[in-house]
């Protein structure tokens, strides 16, 4: 290698602690990386992202929610079926709704409306 060719950063994998998952994305995620889960609307897809979401930030992660496909009430509907509180992640800092549905802010500091 000569001393012009840039040194490749060493890239870090981050773990999403779901097996089968991990195995397709050769070990997981790469550190600093974005996942975008994208899913028919009457699949269960958002599970996974939800998921994904949960495992990672209670390993001090950070989360952002880009929300276009309906009010922001049912996107916490859907973790609390899961057990997952989007709120109190919000309210604790560990991720952001970015609602671009245009929800009103009935979650306050938590939406970033578009």
């Amino acid at each position: 290698m000569s001393k012009d060719t840039p040194k490749r950063a060493t890239e870090e994998v981050v773990p999403t602690g779901i097996r089968e998952l991990d195995s397709l994305l050769g070990g997981g995620l790469l550190e600093d990386s974005t996942l975008l889960v994208v899913y028919e609307t009457a699949s269960f897809g958002w599970f996974l992202a939800i998921e994904v979401f949960r495992r990672l930030l209670s390993r001090g992660g950070f989360g952002v929610v880009t929300n276009y496909s309906f009010p922001f009430l049912l996107l916490e509907r859907y973790g609390n079926v899961i057990h997952y509180d989007v709120v109190r992640e919000g309210e604790e800092g560990r991720l952001v709704v970015l609602d671009v549905f245009g929800s009103s802010l009935e979650a306050g500091s938590l939406l970033a409306s578009m």
